[in-house]
Parts: structure tokens; sequence; C-alpha cells
């Protein structure tokens, strides 16, 4: 096997393991809702270093 096609095997598998996961968590309730939970946390605790960095790229921006 050479080394794209084991990459492409790779990928094939974490993707296909990835989308069963993303199942699993949206049929079980419990964990649905810990993962809703976890990603509004870091939304909220992300938010002021993303609203940073986007206004410092827009400065960058408009100075070129």
């Amino acid at each position: 096997m050479t080394r794209e096609n084991a990459e492409k095997t790779a990928n094939i598998i974490l993707g296909v393991a990835g989308f069963a996961a993303a199942l699993l968590v949206l049929r079980v309730p419990v964990l649905r809702k810990t993962a809703f939970k976890l990603g509004r946390t870091a939304l909220v605790a992300g938010g002021p270093w993303l609203a940073k960095e986007a206004g410092s790229a827009w400065r960058h921006t408009r100075q070129a």
C-alpha cells in the first residue's frame, strides 16, 4: 500500500468514526445536553478573544 492510499484509508476511517460519534451524541439526550452546554461554554469563553482577534484583523486590513 502506498503512502497516499494509506492516508486516504485513514481519512475515511476517521471520518466514519467521527460521523458515528456525532450520531451517538445527537441520539443520546444526556450526551446531547452535555455537548450543547460545552459548546455554549466554549463560545462564551472564547468570545472576547475572538472579538479581539477580529478587531485586530480589521485594523490591519484598513492600514494596508
